[in-house]
């Protein structure tokens, strides 16, 4: 998968059902660089990879001599070295909130999406309980962080939403449903993101299947 523009090409090595590569992708495709995506499946048999990640985590993203392997420090050093459109805020209060924003995401969100989306050690007790954590965090979240119900955390788009999104699309999959009356906004915010340029364009041919 190629994302096209101006810029110079950049490489990222992504797993296209992950919520942390995803996220990277999204934050690509807003700011529409030229980067050539290649789809891992397994990272122990891409020799590329290992040459210059041996941890071979993903996501895993090159640009010339720099390489990065953590999801929200390779958005920022993305926000940070191709400027616009920006993604994260200017004034350093603002920058840490949402810095603030994504560990909690990280922390109350992701983390269960890890446990649901896991193989065969969590058992389904877990997995149950899980999901329960998951929606009741979101409408937390969403009663804390969604108050304009534009964006989270802010005005404009940015990383925040980057982080929640894949979060989000993933719902169905992982057969979590939100309750209707506490979660008008964020529905909302779902299906106007979910139609946004920028974030059909980051999905991965797995990730189109999962709704």
């Amino acid at each position: 998968m190629s994302l096209s523009s101006r810029h110079t090409p950049l490489k990222l090595y992504s797993d296209p059902g992950s919520q942390y590569s995803h996220r990277v992708r999204i934050a690509l495709a807003e700011k529409d660089l030229d980067v050539d995506i290649y789809d891992v499946l397994d990272p122990t048999k891409e020799e590329d990879l290992l040459l210059i990640n041996p941890s071979m985590s993903l996501p895993t993203l090159q640009d010339r001599g720099t390489v990065l392997n953590n999801s929200s420090v390779i958005m920022e050093y993305l926000d940070e070295r191709y400027p616009h459109p920006p993604l994260f805020p200017i004034y350093p209060v603002d920058k840490a909130r949402s810095r603030s924003i994504m560990r909690e995401v990280d922390d109350h969100l992701a983390s269960f999406v890890d446990v649901v989306s896991a193989g065969g050690k969590p058992n389904t007790q877990q997995k149950n309980r899980a999901r329960d954590s998951l929606k009741g965090n979101l409408i937390a979240f969403q009663a804390h962080y969604l108050r304009d119900g534009e964006h989270f955390g802010g005005e404009e788009f940015s990383l925040v939403d980057c982080t929640v999104l894949p979060i989000l699309w993933r719902l169905e999959l992982m057969q979590i449903k939100l309750p209707d009356r506490q979660t008008r906004g964020l529905r909302r915010y779902m299906s106007r993101l979910f139609d946004r340029e920028g974030f059909r364009t980051s999905l991965s041919e797995e990730e189109k299947e999962m709704r």
